[in-house]
């Protein structure tokens, strides 16, 4: 009977000691799934930040493709101006060039 008793104490201690340890063990896994929490938590802001950044970015880049259209429209109408300007300078010399040779034939 003693030796049954002592094997019975021996199991029963050797229960408490799993317990205890499955008990730490269990701790462990909660400290580390909190910090598993923690840090998807953040990556989640992370995430949230970039995703807000890169539609910022993606508007200033729309910004910025409309405002270098529109100057290149303004680029473009200024060029047919110039170009205009040109060839009313080149006619108007032209013509004075003539009347100039005109004058000179009526003042022989």
């Amino acid at each position: 009977i003693a030796d049954r008793e002592t094997e019975v104490f021996r199991r029963e201690e050797a229960q408490r000691r799993d317990a205890a340890s499955l008990e730490e063990r269990l701790a462990e896994l909660a400290s580390l799934q909190r910090v598993a929490d923690d840090r998807a938590q953040k990556a989640t802001a992370a995430e949230q930040e970039v995703d807000m950044r890169r539609r910022a970015v993606e508007a200033q880049e729309k910004d910025l493709s409309r405002a270098t259209a529109e100057m290149e429209a303004e680029l473009e109408a200024k060029r047919r101006q110039v170009k205009e300007l040109e060839q009313a300078a080149y006619d108007r010399a032209r013509s004075a060039g003539e009347r100039l040779e005109q004058a000179h034939e009526q003042f022989r």
